[in-house]
């Protein structure tokens, strides 16, 4: 990120936001596996948010006692405002979605999709490079899951029920 020249007094706001450029492209990276056009963008707003509520922390900090009550109310909303920018641009990384739901696509996976597309050379889900978000599960609501043995026997395999300890096999 080019900021530009800050005055010496500046000069941590400057680092501050080339710090947090390089943590969120790290994220973006192992979240996304690559840092795409509205990634790279996303990132510029939030870093230069940050750097905006760090010049206005440091005006409140060292000229409060110059500023008057419209100043310091006015530079107080405009680092709210930075912040709430930079969560904003946060959030919209998608950095916190559910990666157990990409690992149980891949489990479900169709086996004879043609193993060329670029999504299974890359092991992602079917679906990661389509666009489409799936549902979300809420939190704490349980998948049914079947047993061991209502697996084999809805796969239609002969067994004999007496080979199956069904005490081993409660979930």
């Amino acid at each position: 990120m080019t900021v530009g020249e800050f005055p010496a007094e500046l000069n941590f706001v400057k680092i501050e936001g080339r710090k947090y450029r390089r943590a969120l492209e790290d994220a973006v990276l192992k979240t996304h596996q690559e840092v795409s056009l509205s990634h790279a963008h996303l990132i510029d707003t939030a870093a230069g948010a940050t750097v905006h509520a760090g010049i206005c922390r440091w005006l409140l900090r060292e000229r409060i006692g110059t500023m008057s009550t419209a100043d310091v109310l006015a530079c107080s909303r405009e680092m709210l405002r930075a912040k709430e920018t930079r969560d904003r641009s946060v959030r919209m990384l998608d950095l916190d979605r559910d990666r157990i739901e990409d690992e149980i696509d891949a489990l479900y996976d169709d086996p004879d999709e043609p193993e060329d597309k670029p999504e299974k050379a890359l092991g992602l889900p079917s679906n990661a490079t389509k666009g489409k978000r799936r549902e979300k599960i809420p939190k704490g609501t349980k998948r049914p899951v079947e047993s061991k043995l209502d697996q084999v026997r809805s796969s239609g395999l002969e067994t004999d029920d007496d080979e199956w300890d069904t005490q081993e096999f409660k979930q």
